[in-house]
C-alpha cells in the first residue's frame, strides 16, 4: 500500500526498510537518507519524511514580495540564499515578473517546530529581515527570535510561546536545566544585594525574569544563551512538557487545538463508524482464534496442521507455566494513554510519546502494515499501531528482573492482536521469545540460588554445632593437661618406673 507524490508520478511510494535505502540520497534535499523514508525501489527514488510533506507554497521572509512555489523537477538551480548549486526540490518565484529567485529545501524550510497553538509547523528565524511582522500574541513588532508559519504568515516571538520545561545542557553536571519563570532572592539570605549571573555569557540576569537553572550545581543561563538547546527540544515535538511564560500561549493554544480538532486515542475510538466497528470486531475474533490455536498446540504439540507463530517450544513452556496462575485476559481496548494527543508519523498516527518508536520501526522494517487487512485511512489502523508501539516500548524499557507473568501475558496477547491484523511483526514475536527465555532463566537461576542459600544456612548451623562440641572437648583436654602439670609428668624415666616411683601422683586414675 503506497502513496502518490507529484515528484514521482510513475509509481506509488511506500515506506522503505533501512536496508533498501542504505547509502542512498534523498531526491528532495540531496542529503543522506535516514529515519523514515518513502521510496520506489523500481526507480531507485527515495524521499525522507520531511521532503515528502513539503508545502506546495510558502511565504518566505527573504523574498517577501512574492509567494514561492515548490518545484520538484530535477533541473539544476542555484540557491539565492546560500549560493550552492542543486538539482533536487526547490522553492522558486513564479510571479512572471522576470524574478529568478530560488531557495533549496534547507534554506526555504528549516526543520519544523510544532506547537499546539498553531495548525501548521513553524520555522525559526534568529533575525527577521522580511516585511514588517507583528507577533500574533503580544502584537509587538517581530525583529528577532521569531517562529513563523511559511504557509499562512502567522508569526510570534519565541518567548511568547510555551518553552520546554527542561533542556539538555552539557555544562551542567546533571545534564538538564529547568525553566524557572521568575528568579528570586532567598529570604534567608542576609545579602540583600545578591545578583545572578549567566554561566554562558557571564552577564547579569535580572530578577523576576525567566531563565534556565539547575539547583544541584547552581548553573544559570539566559534563555537566549541556550537557544540552540531550546530549539532542539522543540524540534523533537515536545518530548518534554511545555511551559507558558505569561499564559497567553496556553489560551491561544487551547483555541487553536480545538479549531484543528486534535484527536486522542479515545476520541478516535469514539469516532469509529459502523464499518470500522465491524473491522475491530473481526480483529477480536481473529485474535481469539489465534489464542485457541496456540493453546491447542500446547495440548497436542504433535498436531502438524496447526500453524501459528505463537506455537513453538518457547510459548508452550510459557503457557504451561501460566496454566495454574490467575492471569486475567487483557483486552487491547483497555490500553489507556491518558488522553494523550495523537501526532502524524508519515501517513499514520500514534500518541506523541510513541511517535519515536513508530519512526524507528519504519526506519528498520518499513511499513509493517503494508500487507495488512486494514485500509490506510481506517481509524482502526491507528488503534493497532498504538498497541504495537506500546508493546515494543514496554518490552524495551522493562528490566527482566521487573517482568511478571501478567506483563508477559499482556505483551503476548497484544502481539497476537496486532498479528491478527496481518501486520508483519516477526521481529516483535522473536523479541518476546528472547524476553520470555531471559525471564524464566533468571527465575530458575534465582530458585537455584535460593536453594544453595538454604544449603549454606544448614551447613552453617551444622558447623556451629560441631564447633560447640569441639570447644567442649578442648576444655576437657585443657583440664587434663592442668592436672598433669600440677602433679608432674614423667619425662626421662620409663613409664613403668614412673608409675612405681610416683604412684601417689597417678593414684586418682586407678
Amino acid at each position: 500500500m503506497g502513496i502518490e507524490h507529484l515528484s514521482h508520478p510513475k509509481h506509488s511510494l511506500v515506506i522503505c526498510k533501512k536496508a533498501d535505502y542504505s547509502g542512498k540520497s534523498c531526491a528532495g534535499c540531496g542529503g543522506p537518507c535516514s529515519g523514515m523514508i518513502y521510496g520506489c525501489n523500481i526507480c531507485n527514488f527515495f524521499l525522507d519524511n520531511s521532503c515528502r510533506d513539503l508545502p506546495p507554497n510558502i511565504f518566505h521572509p527573504s523574498h517577501p514580495d512574492h509567494r514561492l512555489t515548490l518545484r520538484t523537477s530535477a533541473s539544476s538551480f542555484r540557491c539565492s540564499s546560500c549560493s550552492k548549486s542543486g538539482s533536487g526540490f526547490s522553492f522558486g518565484c513564479l510571479s512572471g515578473s522576470g524574478c529568478d529567485f530560488s531557495l533549496d529545501v534547507h534554506c526555504a524550510v528549516p526543520r519544523p517546530i510544532r506547537h499546539k497553538f498553531h495548525l501548521h509547523p513553524l520555522s525559526f528565524f534568529n533575525e527577521w529581515k522580511g516585511r514588517s511582522l507583528s507577533c500574533d500574541f503580544c502584537r509587538k513588532p517581530c525583529e528577532s527570535l521569531v517562529l513563523y508559519c511559511l504557509e499562512c504568515q502567522f508569526g510570534i516571538h519565541l518567548l511568547c510561546g510555551p518553552l520546554p520545561s527542561t533542556i539538555h545542557f552539557e555544562d551542567c553536571h546533571e545534564d538538564r536545566l529547568t525553566l524557572t519563570l521568575s528568579l528570586e532572592v532567598d529570604e534567608d539570605d542576609s545579602d540583600d544585594e545578591e545578583c545572578f549571573y549567566c554561566d554562558v555569557c557571564e552577564k547579569e540576569v535580572e530578577l523576576h525574569t525567566p531563565a534556565y537553572t539547575c539547583k544541584g550545581c547552581y548553573t544559570l543561563a539566559h534563555i537566549t544563551c541556550v537557544i540552540d538547546e531550546v530549539l532542539t527540544s522543540l524540534k523533537r515535538e515536545h518530548t518534554v512538557p511545555l511551559i507558558s511564560i505569561d499564559g497567553k500561549a496556553e489560551q491561544d493554544g487551547q483555541s487553536a487545538e480545538k479549531a484543528a480538532k486534535m484527536k486522542t486515542l479515545q476520541g478516535i475510538m469514539n469516532d469509529f463508524n459502523d464499518s470500522e466497528k465491524k473491522d475491530l470486531d473481526k480483529l477480536f475474533k481473529r485474535r481469539v482464534a489465534e489464542i485457541v490455536r496456540a493453546w491447542a498446540f500446547r495440548k497436542t504439540s504433535a498436531c502438524s496442521r496447526i500453524q501459528s507463530p505463537f506455537s513453538d517450544q518457547v510459548f508452550v513452556k510459557f503457557m504451561d507455566r501460566l496454566h495454574n496462575l490467575n492471569i486475567h485476559h487483557t483486552d487491547p481496548s483497555a490500553l489507556d494513554e491518558e488522553g494523550e494527543e495523537l501526532v502524524a508519523v508519515g501517513e499514520y498516527k500514534v500518541t506523541r510519546k510513541l511517535a519515536p518508536v513508530l519512526e524507528d520501526l519504519f526506519a528498520k522494517y518499513g511499513d509493517v502494515s503494508a500487507k495488512g487487512i486494514l485500509s490506510s485511512d481506517s481509524k482502526v489502523k491507528t488503534y493497532v499501531f498504538v498497541i504495537l508501539c506500546w508493546t515494543i516500548n514496554s518490552m524495551l524499557h522493562t528490566k527482566v528482573s521487573e517482568i511478571s507473568e501478567g506483563l508477559l501475558y499482556r505483551w503476548w496477547s497484544y502481539l497476537i492482536f496486532v498479528h491478527s491484523s496481518a501486520f508483519e511483526i516477526t521481529f516483535g514475536i522473536d523479541r518476546l521469545k528472547e524476553v520470555i527465555r531471559a525471564h524464566y532463566s533468571l527465575r530458575d537461576e534465582s530458585n537455584t540460588i535460593t536453594k544453595l542459600d538454604r544449603e549454606i544456612a544448614d551447613l552453617t548451623d551444622e558447623i556451629h554445632e560441631l564447633k560447640q562440641k569441639l570447644d567442649k572437648r578442648e576444655k576437657r583436654l585443657r583440664a587434663r593437661n592442668l592436672v598433669r602439670i600440677t602433679y608432674g609428668r614423667p619425662t626421662d624415666e620409663s613409664l613403668k618406673e614412673a608409675y612405681a616411683s610416683k604412684a601417689l601422683a597417678w593414684k586418682w586414675q586407678i
